[in-house]
């Protein structure tokens, strides 16, 4: 057995292989429309899509599991760890040392050899037995099972890390946000109240930049704002132990930098020479909710950002209490993924999520009165290339969030809508909320907010679109003059207007939830790895 150390594709041997020799090799049936029934059991077709997967059938397995499957269009292979069945478009290799880590390591290097096949060249049954892929040997040039087992499982738990890491983050914020927090009060405070220094990074373009070592901050919303590694000197502003705010791009994202970086002037950075780390960490979320009130369109600047409020805890003086935010914060940075289970679970307020929306008084909207409603351009779905792109393609699905698809190469205006938006199909009235820039066609309908609202309210509001799905079908579609006059039973506040503020709260205690079943599920299996 090889020891769990850092592994290395470089550590091993290769050897070609032809798939005949490692693998029984078989497909599977065709299956009319007609026949086919309702039920649980995967139905494998000529898909890149979903694991292979198209839906969920009734009828009899024919394969056991276990197993990889090709689908001989684009010679896309997945892992099936479950029984299936699969249509005649589908390859099927069986192999008793299989397991689901060698099992998904051989599926990549198999995917590998898909440029060579297309729909006019498909990988018929003996084409596959003869493709050649290369796997790592053993000492005695054999197909190195154990090595490739060890080597995905040392990227699951890689994975699994960062998916815990971002959870984690996820509980966090929404324990400050939802105001879970309730052992302090809260007060609001300017910016300009918290923060003794607010100022906007330097231009400096592309073509200026010299390579080097020091990150330059941008206004990117991942990898911590870092937009490039620079060395540049003269006509820059460097700053380091502070937040920075995008206020264009991605406007709203913030991060906390311990370290020295050079600031874009697409980025205002906040700083107090009295805070430290934790005080800053603790701030992250509650100053990133500013971008729930802007967009590409309306920029943070100089002067909206001084108006601006942040809601913090106060003590018994009604001075910010930055002791508690950051006993707070190192309380959850040690044995952190414990740690955030039991005081999220100490802390959710079941108020919101044991039946507490009984209490409250509803009121209908119309969705005219509450959206803006659009459809997408005209794109021909059937003269698109579906895998090679890398902007989301949205279409009438009723699954996968309606995403179809990875398209790119059609006019800028097909896709630059401001975020989140509720997409929802002509025919299927499935609605969708779309955290990200998309394209999409004349068939669907694209819902845009009024007033500012989170992607927690939007999933709130799908759900109660989810109730009126039913009244329309082929013959009558949810097209955009309908869905303006279709109602809506919406939380109120006391001014009897949509109560934002609740239903963010609520359905982020619901995800949190749900993070928490997750966590707790995940912590055995990252140990045991």
């Amino acid at each position: 057995m090889i020891a769990l150390s850092k592994l290395n594709l470089n550590d091993v041997e290769w050897k070609e292989f032809k798939i005949g020799e490692i693998f029984e090799v078989s497909k599977g049936t065709y299956l009319p429309k007609k026949n086919i029934k309702d039920g649980d059991i995967p139905y494998i077709t000529a898909t890149t899509l979903n694991n292979g997967i198209t839906q969920f059938i009734g009828n009899e397995s024919i394969f056991k599991g276990n197993s990889i499957t090709i689908e001989k269009i684009n010679f896309k292979a997945f892992y099936q760890l479950n029984p299936f069945y699969c249509s005649h478009d589908v390859t099927v290799l069986e192999n008793e040392r299989l397991n689901k880590y060698n099992g998904t390591f051989i599926a990549n290097m198999i995917s590998r050899q898909g440029g060579k096949y297309s729909y006019g060249k498909q990988a018929q049954l003996n084409v596959t037995k003869r493709e050649s892929i290369f796997l790592p040997i053993d000492y005695k040039s054999n197909l190195n099972w154990d090595f490739m087992e060890q080597y995905m499982k040392q990227q699951e738990r890689e994975l699994l890390e960062i998916t815990l890491d971002y959870y984690e983050r996820t509980v966090l914020n929404n324990l400050i946000i939802t105001g879970s927090l309730s052992d302090v009060e809260w007060a609001e405070f300017k910016f300009d109240e918290v923060f003794t220094e607010i100022r906007r990074g330097k231009r400096l373009v592309k073509k200026d930049q010299k390579e080097g070592k020091m990150p330059y901050i941008s206004s990117k919303g991942i990898n911590n704002g870092v937009d490039n590694f620079i060395s540049n000197k003269e006509n820059v502003r460097i700053y380091q132990d502070c937040l920075t705010i995008a206020n264009s791009g991605s406007v709203g994202s913030c991060f906390y930098h311990e370290y020295e970086f050079i600031a874009s002037d697409h980025v205002t950075h906040l700083k107090n020479e009295k805070f430290d780390k934790y005080i800053y960490l603790f701030m992250v979320p509650i100053v990133q909710r500013l971008e729930e009130k802007y967009s590409f369109n309306r920029e943070i600047n100089d002067t909206r950002i001084r108006k601006e409020k942040l809601l913090l805890p106060i003590n018994d003086s009604g001075e910010i209490n930055f002791d508690f935010m950051r006993n707070f914060m190192k309380y959850m940075e040690v044995d952190r993924l414990k740690k955030v289970i039991n005081v999220y679970n100490k802390k959710i307020d079941k108020k919101l999520t044991g039946g507490g929306t009984t209490n409250l008084n509803w009121q209908e909207f119309t969705i005219g009165e509450l959206f803006n409603i659009s459809i997408g351009k005209n794109i021909d779905g059937n003269k698109v290339n579906k895998d090679s792109g890398l902007t989301v393609y949205i279409t009438r699905k009723e699954s996968e969030n309606g995403v179809d698809g990875f398209i790119d190469g059609f006019e800028e205006t097909h896709l630059n809508r401001d975020y989140p938006v509720i997409t929802i199909g002509n025919e299927t009235a499935k609605p969708f909320v779309q955290n990200y820039k998309f394209y999409t066609g004349t068939k669907v309908n694209i819902l845009e907010s009024k007033e500012p609202i989170t992607r927690y309210t939007m999933y709130f509001i799908t759900t109660s679109l989810e109730k009126h799905k039913s009244k329309y079908s082929y013959s009558y579609t949810a097209t955009s003059k309908r869905l303006e006059k279709q109602k809506l039973l919406l939380p109120v506040d006391e001014n009897m207007h949509p109560d934002w503020s609740f239903m963010d709260k609520y359905m982020r205690q619901i995800e949190n939830e749900k993070i928490i079943k997750y966590l707790q599920k995940h912590v055995k299996h990252n140990n045991d790895l």
